[in-house]
């Protein structure tokens, strides 16, 4: 009978150890796959960050052209209201990208 109970005890404590073994590699498992995702999700970001970037510039870069535009033309001018609108416009793309 002891012995009977000695070989159940072992085979418990094995059984124990193969489970933890299993949980603890889908632990590993999960935290490496959570990993490579972060890992993408910033790249995506970074990518995203740099097209911003970019059309920030351009916003910024088409406001100071109508800016410009405006200070050539007549006050009170077709033209000069038409440029105005213009550069309305371009703050407002500027100020958008720059939120």
């Amino acid at each position: 009978m002891s012995i009977q109970n000695s070989l159940n005890s072992l085979t418990a404590t094995v059984a124990g150890a193969v489970v933890a073994s299993e949980h603890a590699k889908e632990t590993k498992e999960k935290k490496v796959e959570q990993g490579l995702l972060a890992e993408e999700q910033y790249h995506e970001a970074s990518a995203d960050l740099t097209k911003l970037t970019g059309e920030s510039d351009l916003a910024a870069a088409n406001l100071e052209k109508a800016k410009k535009r405006v200070e050539r033309t007549k006050t009170g001018s077709k033209a000069n209201l038409k440029r105005l609108s213009e550069q309305e416009a371009a703050q407002r793309a500027f100020d958008e990208l720059q939120d």
